[in-house]
């Protein structure tokens, strides 16, 4: 009991990273290597009390699904950071392609109302086009 009782709690602890939000990365990332550590000393622990086996026991199998089941919630983050870092710049690169149209717009229309190529007369364009992206 002194080593099933405390991985299992230590996995049903990393359960817990579920409802810490995306946005606090330090502190999930933290609180998973906590337990990761933790559970590295509870298998240091047994190795050291457990008599020698040269086969793969069924307590070092326990300590592996263990392990497995504590890697799952750090690389779901993994995927969900990488996802919203996806999202961001998919919406940050919308967002600079929509700016170049209305300059490019703002532009054609100085030029038709007499600025010149060095763009002397489009500055209350370009800052009323300016105006409309940020919303």
């Amino acid at each position: 009991m002194t080593t099933f009782l405390p991985s299992a709690v230590i996995v049903v602890l990393s359960w817990a990273s579920f409802i810490i939000p995306n946005q606090r990365i330090p502190s999930r990332f933290t609180y998973l290597a906590v337990l990761m550590l933790a559970l590295v000393c509870v298998i240091g622990a047994s190795e050291v009390s457990a008599p020698r086996a040269n086969v793969f026991t069924a307590l070092q199998l326990w300590f592996l699904v263990c392990m497995l089941f504590l890697l799952a919630p750090a690389v779901e983050f993994g995927v969900l950071l990488l996802r919203q870092r996806r999202r961001w710049r998919r919406r940050h690169v919308t967002a600079v392609r929509q700016r170049g149209k209305y300059e490019a717009a703002a532009g054609g229309a100085a030029a038709a109302l007499g600025g010149d190529a060095n763009g002397a007369g489009t500055h209350s364009i370009s800052f009323i086009s300016q105006i409309c992206i940020v919303k």
